[in-house]
C-alpha cells in the first residue's frame, strides 16, 4: 500500500519567502522588476508601496483601477497573503493571469496558496502551467512534486522532484528524502491495468 506524502513532511517553497522571477534561476529578489523611466519623471514607487497595503481588498481595487500590470498585481497578491488575506491574494492572482495569462510567477503564487489550503488539484494545475510556460522554474518543479504527491500521483511526483533536482545542481537533503519516499510509492503503487 503506497504510503500518503503530507505536506508538512516537506518544506512548501513560495510565498514565505523573497519571490524572484521564474528566469532568475530562484535567486532571491526583493523588489520589483526594474523598469525604464521616461524622462523627468521620478522611479515608479514597488507595486505594494503604490497601492498600500493596510487594507488588502482596497490596495487591489486601487491596482485593477490604475490598470497596474500583471507583475504589480503578483505583488499585491503576495503582500495580501503575508498580510492573511489569502482570498485577496487569489483575487489579486487572478486578475494577473486575467492580464497576461503565461505568468509563470502568478500560477506558482496562486498554487501555493491552494497548497496552503490543502487545495492539491488546483494547484497541480497551476503548477504544471508554470513549468509548462518556464521549465527551468526549480521551486514550481518542487511544490509539483508536493501536490502530486498529495494526491497519490507518485510518478508525476517522481518526475517533478528529478526535474527540480536537476534544476538545482546542488544537494537538497530534504528533496533527496522526497524522491526516495515517491521511488518507494512508485515501486509499492500496483502495474496499471
Amino acid at each position: 500500500m503506497a504510503r500518503i506524502v503530507r505536506l508538512d513532511d516537506y518544506v512548501l517553497r513560495g510565498l514565505e519567502r523573497p519571490r524572484g522571477r521564474a528566469d532568475d534561476s530562484q535567486l532571491a529578489i526583493t523588489f520589483p522588476q526594474a523598469r525604464i523611466v521616461p524622462l523627468g519623471r521620478a522611479p515608479a514607487p514597488p507595486a505594494i508601496e503604490l497601492y498600500g497595503l493596510d487594507d488588502p481588498a482596497q490596495a487591489l481595487a486601487r491596482a485593477a483601477a490604475a490598470g497596474a500590470e500583471a507583475d504589480d498585481l503578483v505583488d499585491v497578491g503576495v503582500g495580501a497573503v503575508d498580510r492573511g488575506h489569502a482570498d485577496v491574494g487569489i483575487e489579486a492572482f487572478a486578475a494577473a493571469l486575467a492580464r497576461e495569462p503565461d505568468h509563470a510567477v502568478a500560477h506558482y503564487d496562486l498554487a501555493n496558496v491552494y497548497l496552503a489550503r490543502d487545495m492539491p488539484a488546483p494547484a497541480r494545475v497551476h503548477l504544471a502551467i508554470a513549468v509548462s510556460i518556464e521549465p527551468r522554474f526549480a521551486d514550481a518543479h518542487y511544490n509539483l512534486a508536493l501536490a502530486c504527491a498529495v494526491e497519490g500521483r507518485w510518478m508525476e511526483a517522481l518526475r517533478a522532484i528529478d526535474a527540480y533536482r536537476g534544476l538545482v545542481g546542488e544537494p537538497d537533503v530534504v528533496a533527496e528524502e522526497l524522491a526516495t519516499q515517491l521511488r518507494a510509492a512508485v515501486a509499492e503503487a500496483p502495474a496499471p491495468g
